[in-house]
């Protein structure tokens, strides 16, 4: 019986292993001191892999990643970008191109556009 339980759970394992996952794809893009077979390089695609497996959406993400000595006391330093995109054009970027469920949920649930008074106060 044992023997039967302990083949049973590696066939399943084997099925679980061998079935592609949904999983996000991290692409590293090296700007400086992450070249392949560096500690840092290992250091960043453990992390990749990692979150990679987390997120669940096939999705790919590109990071910039780099790696250089910095000044005294500085353990480590980080930036970022971001980009403000008026509501209108993505209601009509989903209204042109949305096509899935996911699109027809979003927008069922974007907040309608709304007129603002001078003094800043939202009118319905």
């Amino acid at each position: 019986m044992r023997k039967a339980l302990v083949s049973t759970t590696a066939a399943l394992a084997i099925v679980a292993f061998s079935t592609p996952a949904l999983a996000a794809k991290i692409v590293l893009n090296d700007v400086g001191g992450v070249e392949a077979g560096s500690d840092a390089y290992t250091g960043f695609s453990i992390a990749a892999d990692f979150w990679g497996r987390r997120l669940t959406n096939n999705v790919t993400i590109n990071l910039d990643v780099g790696f250089k000595q910095l000044g005294d006391r500085i353990l480590g330093q980080t930036s970022s970008s971001s980009s403000v995109v008026p509501i209108e054009i993505v209601q009509g970027q989903i209204a042109a191109v949305g096509n899935s469920q996911i699109d027809a949920i979003a927008a069922a649930n974007l907040p309608g556009l709304r007129r603002w008074r001078r003094s800043g106060s939202c009118l319905p």
